[in-house]
């Protein structure tokens, strides 16, 4: 029965099913055993060149072996563009000498080195040794090349720089191939054809150690980047340099890097005026990145996403520093802001900074006139999200009307919540972690100046908040669906005002509290289980959930 419902199955689903389940790793034996199950199967595999154009190599196999499986998945693979990917053994687990793993690359290169042109995407993980001798042996035309990436393995931070010469060439003129997605690890990459068709290039110098005119010499190559990812190792140095360079990406949308202590000194060279991403998660800013900063803010006119995250060693209620002169920035195309213990260096910068357009605002560990200053910025956020702010005071700051937004989150002290008008708010969420008093008062005055159609309700260790409280609120909110409360005063009191009413006597006009509700979690609060009981005994419709 089971094979008449197999052989019925059109050949186009089969192959869908087969390309859908193929592991990209020893992808040959999984065709091999799917040709095995029967006949259909078998003309099915062998008869689609697609299905054998991922060539995985495992160099811990015998080389014989290693060759006829080559050999065969070219012929299967017909004209159809190839996917290589190699990979050696870890040095535990190799049966050869240094000699005899040197001549592996060598024979190994020669193998697939007629295959080049066909080259869509090449993956390779190996020793450095071994890697420089497999390029060395396979130089050659990559026309279709769109991917490659290069891990080394067992690299020490104190072996230096490991430059690795990518051999691949492309011709030269307008059809000159795909652009390229590059992803190298532990290693840099030297481009004498192929720089210019790289558009998109990751590395990661985590466990080298190179200098900052080795990483300007590697942009330098690529003239054409689009996407440049840089990451570290924490508190990584990468050293200053005496002759200042400027590096021109005039393509270049998007830039992250992360890690480095003192990526001041590679983020200053680079030149770039069409930036829409902007990324820096890193161990120290010193000083001067305050400047290079401002310079991207007022030169990149289209940068449309900002996320900026230093160390936590940074003090952040410093007061401002000398000499600082105010000079307002405006960022007329930001979307999504976020920042994450900026020191008192970069704080200034951000009190400088209005985001008219910001939709997304993200703020951790900031003092709270900081975070006040780019809400008020703001006019069409949408989801405003505040963590662990200072409690700097606002000096009687004015209310700043928020008209569009969806969601407000706040963690930490809730002083900035006095300070909101947000009459369209949906979703709202507040944890107390900070032991703040004025919770009840600031709670309300935000319901009655605003009078939110809130859908969803968050509050967590809001230990001020009595029952009365609580009603109080929960009438002002008709429209809340999904509800939660822990950490607080809660009690039965609070349970009985949100159970249904017995039904009422003729004439009687007697309304449920939250009658949108659908969900509603209760823990760490003080209610009796009969209180509970009761509760979703009267309200069987709602999702009830107690701790």
């Amino acid at each position: 029965m089971v094979d008449i419902i197999v052989k019925r199955i059109p050949t186009e689903i089969l192959l869908q099913i087969f390309h859908i389940c193929k592991d990209c790793q020893d992808s040959a034996q999984y065709l091999f055993n799917l040709s095995l199950v029967c006949r259909l199967w078998r003309e099915v595999v062998q008869g689609c060149p697609t299905l054998w154009s991922d060539i995985w190599l495992d160099v811990s196999s015998d080389m014989p072996k290693l060759e006829r499986q080559v050999k065969y998945q070219l012929e299967r693979a017909g004209d159809t563009l190839l996917s290589l990917a190699i990979e050696f053994p870890s040095h535990s687990a190799r049966r050869w000498t240094e000699q005899e793993c040197a001549a592996r690359s060598v024979q190994l290169a020669e193998v697939v080195r007629g295959s080049m042109p066909r080259w869509k995407l090449f993956r390779m993980r190996a020793y450095l040794r071994e890697t420089r001798l497999f390029f060395d042996n396979c130089v050659g035309h990559t026309p279709h090349l769109s991917h490659i990436t290069i891990a080394l393995s067992d690299i020490k931070f104190e072996a230096g720089v490991s430059r690795l010469s990518i051999p691949f060439q492309r011709p030269v003129g307008a059809d000159s191939g795909p652009p390229i997605q590059a992803s190298f690890m532990s290693c840099l990459p030297i481009y004498p054809s192929l720089g210019a068709s790289i558009t998109s290039l990751e590395v990661d110098v985590t466990s080298i150690h190179p200098h900052t005119s080795d990483l300007i010499a590697m942009l330098l190559s690529c003239p054409n980047l689009v996407r440049y990812h840089l990451r570290g190792g924490f508190g990584q140095t990468i050293g200053i340099i005496s002759d200042p360079v400027q590096v021109p990406l005039p393509h270049l949308l998007d830039l992250r890097v992360s890690g480095l202590r003192d990526s001041v000194y590679i983020l200053g060279a680079l030149r770039f005026e069409g930036l829409r991403s902007l990324s820096i998660d890193v161990f120290y800013f010193p000083p001067v990145l305050q400047d290079i900063l401002e310079s991207i803010f007022r030169s990149c006119t289209l940068l449309t996403a900002v996320n900026i995250n230093g160390s936590m060693f940074d003090r952040l209620d410093a007061p401002l520093l000398s000499g600082f002169t105010w000079q307002p920035v405006v960022l007329p195309s930001v979307k999504q802001f976020t920042f994450s213990r900026a020191n008192a260096a970069l704080l200034q910068l951000f009190r400088q900074l209005s985001l008219p357009c910001a939709q997304t605002l993200e703020i951790h560990r900031a003092p709270c006139d900081v975070a006040y200053h780019l809400m008020s910025s703001s006019a069409q956020l949408a989801s405003a999200s505040f963590f662990e702010l200072v409690d700097a005071p606002l000096h009687h700051a004015p209310i700043t009307t928020l008209p569009n937004p969806d969601t407000i989150v706040i963690v930490g002290s809730l002083e900035l919540l006095s300070y909101i008008d947000a009459p369209n708010l949906c979703a709202l969420s507040l944890t107390n972690t900070k032991g703040y008093h004025n919770i009840a008062s600031n709670i309300r005055s935000l319901i009655e100046r605003s009078t939110p159609p809130l859908r969803k309700l968050r509050l967590i260790g809001v230990h001020q908040l009595t029952d009365e409280d609580l009603i109080w609120c929960l009438r002002r909110l008709p429209f809340v669906e999904e509800l939660e409360i822990g950490s607080s005063l809660l009690s039965d009191i609070t349970l009985r005002a949100l159970a249904a009413p017995s039904p009422p006597k003729q004439g009687a006009d007697v309304g449920v509290l939250l009658p949108r509700l659908r969900s509603a979690n209760f823990w760490d609060n003080y209610p009796t289980p009969h209180g509970l009981a009761a509760l979703a005994a009267s309200r069987s419709a709602v999702a009830w959930t107690y701790d």
